[in-house]
């Protein structure tokens, strides 16, 4: 198992993504990040986060 040192981290890519995929998973075994996702509706209520679309949730797969 290989342990993440903060203190050496840097940026190598912008990927870019679906609105919303923020957080995710890494497969330690192949590097693989996967990232919930789903299309997003403006909110009626200003100020409001927005909501998910029925049906449209996704896992995103990126792979190195």
């Amino acid at each position: 198992m290989s342990v993440i040192d903060p203190a050496r981290m840097a940026i190598v890519a912008t990927i870019p993504t679906r609105t919303g995929a923020r957080s995710g998973a890494i497969d330690p075994a192949t590097g693989d990040i996967y990232l919930p996702s789903a299309e997003l509706t403006a909110p009626v209520v200003p100020n409001a986060r927005p909501t998910m679309t029925p049906g449209s949730f996704q896992i995103l797969k990126i792979s190195n």
